[in-house]
């Protein structure tokens, strides 16, 4: 079972390599297709890793496991 803080601790690994990438980047003037892909995965893993924040606080039941990747992209904002 994963705690409150073990998740927040992961978002702010996947925010560190995500600020890795991007200053990659920009000092080189582009990603290559690999690392556009590894950043689009850490930007769904932190969608989901939020969502399973938010149901940890609301005390849902299911809040242990991260959603699926369909129905955590597939919210409308």
């Amino acid at each position: 079972m994963e705690t409150e803080r073990e998740i927040q601790a992961r978002i702010a690994e996947v925010e560190a390599e995500q600020h890795r990438l991007r200053i990659r980047s920009v000092e080189i003037h582009g990603l290559d297709a690999e690392e556009r892909a590894r950043l689009k995965a850490l930007e769904v893993e932190l969608d989901r890793l939020w969502d399973q924040i938010r149901r940890f606080r609301a005390g849902a039941q299911d809040a242990e496991e991260l959603r699926p990747v369909r129905e955590v992209e597939g919210y409308l904002q």
